[in-house]
């Protein structure tokens, strides 16, 4: 229903699709609106993700797979630690993103302030011992994020920033961490991190839409928000800046997952003209 109601609102008459595939919907959904104005099948394109998580349903599903942290109920701004040695789950938050996708020329002639364009995009799907959790290496993360730089045409060394998925569970950034290492290796420890959900929590479906605006922002900006609760990392090649850091950014990289083995990685690039 939210793409329809979007486009009946403002009578865009284009393709229309819904991705329902966790987490990594907003991506999916981005991916899908670049390949239509690749393949002209719309000057411009609104795509991205939202998910109301916030019922009683949601919470209830996430406490039967013990999914939440607990350990500081009556300290909230504390809960959601991303690669923390403390981390003891993850929180909920709620919310959603939307890019706007356009063709170049499109843009320019209507004045458009044009932010940023997607370089590169992969998908990956990979199988782990069970559902709830990400393989133990994260090799379809890996995988997902080497193919995004290889279509981007941009080396592990280029990228300024990178937006993890970093949940707060445990085991997931733990197969992240890895992942990470797998690609980037000793670049790692010149490359920003930024855990979003460390500041609103994990919001289901919108999640990787609003760490790619975030994205976005940043390298408009110039600026990588804080981490919150990132001060003691399960991996000491990781960086992950507690205060504001300014910074020059050519090309950063979203890394998503969702549990069930989708993997999504998209490369976004400074735009020149």
């Amino acid at each position: 229903m939210l793409g329809c109601h979007v486009s009946i609102i403002h009578d865009l008459q284009g393709p229309n699709n819904n991705i329902t595939s966790g987490e990594v919907s907003g991506l999916l959904s981005v991916a899908e609106g670049v390949r239509g104005i690749i393949h002209n099948r719309a000057d411009l394109i609104v795509a991205g993700s939202a998910e109301c998580k916030l019922n009683p349903m949601a919470f209830l599903r996430q406490c039967l797979l013990k999914r939440l942290s607990t350990q500081a109920n009556n300290r909230p701004a504390e809960a959601c630690r991303p690669f923390d040695k403390g981390a003891d789950g993850m929180i909920v938050g709620e919310g959603g993103a939307i890019i706007i996708l356009e063709e170049e020329q499109h843009a320019l002639k209507r004045g458009a302030n044009i932010l940023a364009r997607v370089s590169g995009f992969a998908a990956s799907s990979f199988a782990s011992r069970d559902f709830l959790t990400p393989d133990d290496n994260g090799e379809g993360m890996a995988l997902a994020m080497q193919k995004a730089l290889a279509r981007a045409s941009v080396q592990p060394t280029d990228i300024n920033l990178l937006t993890a998925h970093g949940l707060g569970l445990p085991d997931c950034d733990r197969a992240e961490a890895q992942a990470i290492r797998t690609v980037f290796g000793g670049h790692t420890q010149k490359m920003p991190i930024m855990a979003l959900k460390s500041r609103i929590g994990n919001c289901g479906a919108g999640a990787s839409a609003i760490d790619l605006a975030t994205t976005v922002m940043a390298m408009d900006k110039g600026v990588i928000p804080a981490n919150l609760n990132c001060d003691d990392c399960i991996d000491d090649a990781l960086v992950l800046p507690t205060t504001n850091l300014v910074a020059d950014i050519e090309h950063a990289l979203v890394n998503c997952y969702t549990f069930g083995g989708q993997t999504a990685a998209m490369v976004i690039s400074k735009y020149k003209g």
